[in-house]
């Protein structure tokens, strides 16, 4: 069974769902350590106080890490 790699369209929809807004910066695969701990996206809110209008985006505070899980991850 081939395993889909889900992470790149998750980050690119993530993108283009919260595009236009400045006060964000995305980093994917972030390392969370030296080591291989990593995450599928990681979403910097870098000015405080602006207020994201997206119902995603709405909730994002400093340090956001987001992952995608398919029905299948266990």
């Amino acid at each position: 069974m081939v395993k889909v790699q889900w992470h790149p369209a998750f980050c690119a929809a993530m993108r283009l769902e919260l595009r236009g807004n400045p006060a964000l910066q995305f980093i994917n695969e972030f390392n969370l350590s030296e080591k291989p701990l990593e995450t599928d996206l990681l979403v910097i809110k870098k000015i405080s106080g602006i207020y994201i209008d997206n119902p995603i985006g709405e909730f994002f505070e400093g340090y956001n890490i987001l992952e995608y899980k398919s029905p299948s991850d266990h």
